[in-house]
């Protein structure tokens, strides 16, 4: 696990309001991120990555979304998407001896690819790749076309793939505008008809795996779920312990007071109860990791403890915000700038529960 140390905090405070306001990361940020490896959380040492066990990259996203949530989340979605290489043809893999190799992109199927006896053009717009200032390349899944028709599976349903494409075959939409998380830059982007290699498509499957590794074992639907969630989770700590902070505070003349101890047994009320559903769901992750058994009942049974936590956490920090004061109201203060990363987070449908 990688440990922020005091130098480390002070240049992520530094830069934590800049890169907010330009909405999008620093250099300064980018720079400590190539020299930590942390896009490269889940690739292999032998392309200069990580390799790291998936409990201490879980532990380093969760530590990193305490002190910014902001760039958590973009280290988040873009080592995510780096881990494609164990989906990747090996003619792509070197590649990924680039530092600053960073993919990143859509997971929805708004384009279409048409077959060709090169590999396939590919034209369509795709929304909210995260980083997309700084990614080299960028990921897509389209429809899968032939002579001018959709390429239909066995059951009659249109085939769909996934690629990566340059960078300079994308043209970056600039409409990423949100009130949190403002510096994962996660704008739109287009592809116009641009022909791609037939070895850039790839296929997040178990039987498509090209690197053996445990990691790329791991359902992708549990991987990008217990990613997500510990931002959430190093995102709350956070808001707690400025909550506590907050009720501390004088809004007269910033001199501290003995907070109210009421608000103090609610305050560890809540803190109680939230390390309660966090150890539940780590001790949970840690046995299936551990077991190596992705069976739909456990699997279940995880996205459904994570959906709550995610609950409890939107739920609280909705309760608690109006008790922090006019302070926590200002734009230019701490807590309000997490509890905007907080929310902007929970429009991600990935761990929302059912109306």
């Amino acid at each position: 696990m990688i440990q922020i140390n005091e130098e480390d905090k002070n240049l992520l405070e530094k830069n934590r309001w800049k890169a907010a306001k330009h909405y999008s990361l620093t250099h300064q940020q980018l720079s400590w991120v190539y020299d930590k490896k942390l896009f490269k959380l889940w690739v292999p040492k032998s392309f200069g990555g990580l390799e790291m066990d998936f409990l201490e990259g879980l532990h380093t996203i969760e530590n990193l979304a305490y002190e910014d949530g902001s760039l958590a989340w973009t280290v988040t979605l873009c080592s995510g998407a780096n881990l494609f290489i164990g989906f990747i043809d090996e003619s792509q893999h070197t590649l990924f001896n680039d530092r600053e190799i960073c993919l990143g992109g859509s997971g929805f199927n708004s384009g279409v690819a048409e077959k060709n006896e090169k590999g396939y053009r590919i034209k369509g717009e795709w929304k909210y790749a995260t980083g997309a200032h700084h990614l080299t390349h960028f990921t897509l899944v389209a429809e899968i076309w032939q002579n001018k028709k959709p390429v239909l599976d066995k059951n009659g349903k249109i085939k769909t793939a996934a690629f990566f494409v340059d960078k300079k075959d994308v043209e970056i939409i600039e409409d990423w505008q949100t009130f949190g998380l403002e510096s994962t830059a996660s704008h739109s982007f287009t592809v116009d008809n641009v022909q791609v290699d037939k070895h850039r498509e790839f296929h997040i499957e178990v039987d498509q795996i090209r690197i053996d590794h445990p990691l790329y074992s791991i359902p992708f639907a549990f991987f990008a779920e217990a990613t997500l969630l510990v931002n959430y989770i190093g995102m709350f700590r956070k808001f707690l312990d400025l909550t506590e902070v907050s009720f501390t505070r004088r809004p007269v003349r910033r001199k501290v007071k003995t907070e109210s101890s009421k608000k103090a047994e609610v305050l560890n009320a809540i803190k109680r109860k939230f390390n309660e559903h966090s150890e539940e769901y780590f001790d949970l992750v840690e046995n299936i990791w551990e077991q190596k058994t992705y069976g739909e009942e456990i699997c279940i049974k995880s996205n459904n403890l994570a959906k709550e936590i995610v609950r409890f956490i939107k739920e609280k920090t909705a309760f608690l915000i109006p008790y922090c004061g006019i302070y926590a109201a200002q734009i230019d203060s701490e807590i309000n700038s997490v509890f905007r990363n907080i929310f902007t987070a929970s429009q991600h449908s990935l761990l929302l529960k059912e109306i």
